[in-house]
């Protein structure tokens, strides 16, 4: 029962995998939402104690903020270029058929929101550098 995509947007998903795709890019959404909190909470700077050998040792600060860093270029980046071919009038999945956002709302809308959720990230992300970076040896500031 298609609700928010037309009938051919789902019939063409199911032929093509993309469900199964769109399935994993969730899962990795959801996993990359539990990161970028672990950069404003305060496991973000110590292991879990429950994690076998590094539990209780602090998260060194390019271990989270390089990764970090780069998938909010990337999100944004990706985000961006969605919402630029979203305004150009849709998605061709081949030369006959064409998904717009009016028809299949409920499949393409998520990945307008991106563009945000790429530049919190980046803000979470240097917000995170600023309060773990060590002392200045030229100016003594934190």
């Amino acid at each position: 029962m298609p609700l928010g995509i037309t009938e051919e947007f789902l019939r063409e998903g199911q032929a093509s995998g993309l469900w199964l795709a769109g399935a994993a890019l969730a899962t990795l959404a959801v996993v990359g939402a539990l990161l970028t909190l672990g950069l404003v909470q305060r496991w973000g700077e110590e292991f879990p104690g429950w994690l076998p050998i590094i539990g209780g040792r602090r998260v060194p600060p390019a271990v989270a903020a390089v990764p970090a860093g780069a998938v909010a270029v990337l999100v944004t980046a990706a985000g961006l270029m969605f919402v630029r071919l979203t305004l150009a009038g849709g998605f061709a999945f081949d030369e006959d058929t064409t998904f717009t956002l009016t028809d299949n709302w409920a499949a393409l809308a998520p990945e307008l929101l991106w563009p945000i959720w790429g530049i919190a990230l980046g803000a979470a992300t240097l917000a995170y550098h600023y309060r773990r970076r060590d002392t200045c040896r030229t100016c003594g500031r934190g």
